[in-house]
């Protein structure tokens, strides 16, 4: 089963893979842990999953600390309430609603920027690394405040993390290193140099201890701007390869809402939810869990789920099924949802209206492409551009090259 588990979670494609579909069809838990120690279940069905997830029987915290820790410092996604509750609290008014509607302007000139630039040097281009990167990064780091120096190392660790395949001990001990090195490098920065910024914000408030801290500002860098960044990619490569469904949007540009929302479903960037960890027996998707057994859902098959989403393999615009499951559900959703249907939204509207002089040059298979077990996507774009005279090519922004998980070529 864990050689199907890898073949389920692999591949440059958008979409789900047939692997997974079976899985679905046909077991809607599946025991993944080899049959050794505590039992472990991958849950294929979305009723399921949303269960899981709003589940309070269910915790976030091991009952066993983990012999293979991926990070260092303790996540906010890893805790339960109601520390969960206090903390979420203390950073939720930055990723609120109406906090991102004011920023919306600023991420909306970068955009237009970022591909304006792009047009007018004309020639290929990469949409990943000249556009959605930089488009997600910026807006992230405008909030927390994280330090130009730092920013390099927080994309290529969050590279790292996302593109692992193996969860070894060594694998685990290094990204948990570099995590925490970077964690304790930003918020001593940001003590010495503070500014107007979350991070320097929580620094200054008397009731956020050490600890807190640490747990806070290593959650606002751990990966959503990264994953954003991927699945605007995957959105762009979805309208560049479906020429009717770019001419509608060019056409309806107030579909763009309803066009992310059904990407995010179709194709979503995070392959699988967090464990969660039976605190007693109970019994759940058909199979009686004990104490300590760990539960956790394939996204992708979840949003790809028959029972409520007719035709799931296809595009549609006019879907009243629920909403996906790709930025979580319950407590313990994605606190940076907004900011990253915002980004979204603003990113595939400015492609559009740029859209006649961009064509893509690759397929899926093609792509370099994120592909571990926690996140899968494009990240690289290749476009033709149609030239601007007299234009010159400067360095598209110096983001380092992924590293680790990341897969390239054809099949």
């Amino acid at each position: 089963m864990l050689d199907e588990l890898r073949t389920a979670f692999a591949g440059r494609h958008l979409g789900t893979p047939d692997e997974l579909d079976r899985l679905r069809r046909e077991r809607p838990a599946v025991r993944v842990d080899g049959g050794t120690g505590p039992r472990t279940w991958l849950l294929t069905r979305r009723e399921d999953a949303a269960a899981m997830l709003r589940d309070p029987r269910l915790s976030r915290v091991a009952p066993v600390a983990s012999a293979y820790p991926a990070h260092a410092v303790e996540m906010l996604s890893g805790i339960d309430a109601p520390r969960h509750t206090a903390l979420r609290r203390a950073v939720a008014a930055a990723f609120s609603a109406g906090a991102v509607e004011q920023r919306r302007p600023g991420i909306e000139a970068d955009a237009a920027r970022l591909l304006d630039g792009l047009l007018d040097r004309g020639g290929p281009a990469d949409l990943y690394a000249e556009f959605c990167l930089p488009l997600a990064t910026r807006a992230t780091w405008r909030i927390t405040g994280l330090p130009e120096e730092f920013q390099k190392d927080n994309v290529r660790w969050t590279y790292g993390y996302l593109g692992m395949t193996e969860f070894t001990p060594a694998a685990c001990a290094s990204s948990a290193a570099a995590q925490a090195q970077l964690v304790a490098a930003v918020v001593d920065a940001k003590r010495r140099c503070p500014g107007d910024d979350l991070v320097s914000a929580l620094l200054a408030r008397p009731d956020v201890p050490e600890a807190d801290l640490s747990v806070l500002v290593a959650s606002l860098h751990v990966s959503g701007h990264v994953k954003t960044a991927v699945q605007l990619a995957s959105a762009l490569l979805v309208l560049l390869r479906r020429p009717e469904l770019l001419a509608r949007l060019r056409a309806e540009p107030a579909l763009v809402p309803e066009a992310v929302e059904e990407v995010l479903r179709f194709a979503p960037v995070p392959q699988v939810t967090h464990s969660r960890y039976a605190t007693g027996p109970m019994r759940l998707a058909g199979v009686d869990l004990g104490r300590g057994d760990t539960v956790f859902a394939a996204i992708a098959s979840a949003n790809h789920d028959e029972r409520g989403c007719p035709e799931p393999h296809r595009i549609r615009l006019d879907r009243t099924a629920p909403v996906s499951l790709t930025f979580g559900h319950g407590k313990h959703s994605c606190l940076g949802a907004v900011l990253a249907r915002t980004l979204l939204h603003v990113g595939v509207g400015a492609f559009l209206a740029r859209s006649d002089r961009l064509r893509g040059t690759a397929g899926p298979a093609e792509l370099p492409w994120l592909d571990g077990f926690l996140a899968r996507g494009p990240i690289g774009l290749p476009v033709d551009v149609a030239p601007a005279a007299g234009s010159v090519r400067p360095d598209a922004g110096g983001f380092p090259a992924p590293s680790g998980g990341i897969a390239s070529g054809t099949r």
